[in-house]
This record gives C-alpha cells, sequence and structure tokens, in this order.
C-alpha cells in the first residue's frame, strides 16, 4: 500500500483517490465485522454461563424463559455447532428423563405425567418419551 499508493497516484488522480476509497471502505466493513462477532461471542459467553447457572440449580426447562434447556437453544441459534451447547442440551434432557424416572419410581404419577406432557412438547425426536409413556400406561 506504502508503494502502491503513490503510484497509482502518479500515473491516474481517479484511481488513486478510487484506492484510498476502497481501503477505507475495507478498514470500516472490517471493524464492524470483528465489532459483531466480538459482540456475539461475548453474548454466547453470558448464554452459556446462565445456562450452566439454572443447570447446577435445577431449572431444567422451567420456569419458562429462565431455564438450562432455552438458554442452550438461544446459544445454538448464534452459534449451531456450539460444542458446549449440543452437550448442554443432551445433559438436561438425560438429568429431566433421570428425575421422571426416579418420580416413577417414588410413585408421584401425576409429576411423571406433567414431565411427559413436557418431553412431548420439548423433545418429541427423543425416544426416551416413548420410553416413559409406555411407563406410564403399564402402570394404570
Amino acid at each position: 500500500l506504502v508503494v502502491l499508493l503513490p503510484l497509482t497516484m502518479a500515473m491516474n488522480w481517479r484511481l488513486g483517490l478510487l484506492l484510498v476509497a476502497l481501503v477505507m471502505i475495507f478498514a470500516v466493513v472490517s471493524t464492524l465485522v470483528i465489532r459483531r462477532t466480538q459482540e456475539a461471542q461475548a453474548k454466547v459467553e453470558r448464554l452459556l454461563a446462565a445456562a450452566e447457572a439454572h443447570f447446577k440449580g435445577g431449572r431444567l426447562v422451567s420456569p419458562q424463559g429462565n431455564n438450562a434447556f432455552e438458554a442452550y437453544q438461544m446459544v445454538l441459534q448464534l452459534d449451531p455447532n456450539n460444542a458446549q451447547a449440543l452437550q448442554g442440551v443432551s445433559d438436561v434432557k438425560n438429568r429431566f428423563f433421570k428425575r421422571a424416572q426416579l418420580l416413577d419410581i417414588e410413585g408421584q404419577r401425576a409429576d411423571v405425567e406433567n414431565h411427559l406432557a413436557l418431553a412431548e412438547q420439548l423433545f418429541p425426536n427423543d425416544d426416551r418419551v416413548e420410553l416413559l409413556r409406555s411407563r406410564l400406561q403399564s402402570h394404570r
């Protein structure tokens, strides 16, 4: 750029001005992209920290708008391949279904039915939903 700019200006001042304008546009666009990337990364980190806190506090899928599952889903909207969020969703599902199993062992049918209803909404493609449904039906 140090050599190119003076040489371009000497050869054709219009092309020199065009080059200066393009360099300025590149600098502005690069700055904006870097800033947005940093902001998105900061948001992902905040959401992951919140999701972990919700998970540790036992807020797996409720209350609505303030739970681990939704926080991990928000991370995945920003970064679909985020390994930590994918693992977090898996951990939430595992603990959710383990909790439902414990409730079933304790004979708390109403709570198991509530877990089943939530599971059908949140995890419709998980095989454990059908397993939970069949457990409930076998106790009737």
